[in-house]
């Protein structure tokens, strides 16, 4: 378990300093910030990758992703948990940045404005790797895409389910929304409530 000392204090980085190369996953496997909510969460920087896992609940201010200055460098980490952040930041540079967002524990929410840093930065990505399976949902309550446009939107994949809601309040700013059924019949794909697509 990793906390603040007291609400909102601490940083927690993930990054890895092999130049030019994708980075190696970290995984976290018990909550963060559940107690005592860090400020702020860094996947990647401007000049390395960052590659991490989060299987139980995370709590942070801010969540931010950063792509290198290679393309290999890429900020991406998987959820699959409950998020509680106040804003969510997506920062492609030369590297990508994706946040990935997993029901494989069952159905789960996410809170806090997700954005990109730069209008068309970042990649969204909802899916359930539950095998054969109808995906659980994933239930956002913020603004996605409100002072800068995500790039992408993707619920599900070729191999994966996904199941999205986006409540009243959670207006969707996005380049692009592609929704994909799995590779089973059973991995049907839901995209409920986008208020608001671009």
């Amino acid at each position: 378990t990793i906390d603040g000392a007291s609400a909102t204090e601490g940083v927690l980085v993930v990054k890895d300093d092999d130049a030019s190369a994708a980075g190696h996953l970290v995984t976290f496997n018990s909550a963060i910030g559940v107690s005592n909510q860090l400020a702020d969460v860094q996947i990647g920087s401007t000049s390395e990758a960052g590659n991490a896992l989060f299987k139980a609940a995370v709590d942070s201010v801010l969540i931010t992703f950063e792509g290198g200055d290679h393309s290999n460098e890429t900020a991406k980490a998987e959820f699959q948990s409950s998020i509680t952040a106040t804003t969510i930041n997506l920062d492609d540079n030369t590297g990508a940045s994706t946040l990935t967002v997993n029901a494989t524990n069952g159905a789960q929410t996410v809170a806090g404005a997700i954005n990109g840093v730069t209008a068309g930065d970042g990649t969204l990505a909802i899916i359930d790797d539950d095998a054969d399976a109808a995906p659980q949902a994933i239930t956002f309550s913020g603004t996605i895409g409100g002072s800068n446009r995500v790039g992408a939107l993707t619920v599900g994949n070729s191999t994966q389910g996904g199941s999205a809601i986006f409540t009243a309040d959670a207006t969707v700013t996005v380049t692009t929304v592609v929704v994909t059924g799995g590779n089973n019949a059973d991995e049907d794909d839901d995209n409920d409530s986008v208020n608001d697509e671009q």
